[in-house]
């Protein structure tokens, strides 16, 4: 999703132009404030943020960039922000709304992606013993854990 967030809205196309522009230009109906929100997603704030509470369906985040505070809220409702307790850390892309600002694509939780990588770290370890034929951990008749040799 980063990638692709950061393709439409900040990417350069051979023409000069984002897709983000082309999309403008090639909606005239849209009022003119709708095309300035819209143009404005071009200068996104991103990179890691301390979450410091949540306020009403919104989250307020501190950069760890610039030291400012962000009211962040999200396209898919408030909801999604029950992953994020306070002064937990995420990185993410904030595009402005007004005078708030939106999460735009994908954000990550550091700490929540750790915790993904050594639990696949684990299965890895744990299916590298299956195909070995080292017993695994309680095979070998000791029930202390550790593989018998």
């Amino acid at each position: 999703m980063l990638l692709w967030d950061c393709f439409v809205l900040e990417h350069r196309l051979a023409n000069g132009r984002t897709v983000l522009e082309q999309f403008v230009e090639a909606r005239p109906d849209l009022p003119e404030v709708e095309r300035e929100m819209v143009l404005g997603w071009r200068d996104v704030v991103q990179g890691p943020f301390d979450v410091q509470r949540k306020e009403g369906p919104a989250l307020l985040v501190e950069s760890l960039v610039d030291d400012l505070t962000y009211r962040v809220r999200s396209n898919m409702g408030p909801a999604v922000f029950k992953q994020m307790p306070r002064h937990s850390f995420i990185i993410a892309r904030l595009v402005a709304v007004g005078d708030e600002w939106m999460l735009s694509g994908a954000g990550t939780d550091p700490a929540r992606e750790r915790a993904g990588h050594r639990l696949s770290a684990r299965a890895g370890h744990v299916s590298a013993y299956a195909g070995s034929g080292v017993p695994e951990s309680g095979q070998d008749g000791t029930g202390m854990g550790t593989p018998a040799f």
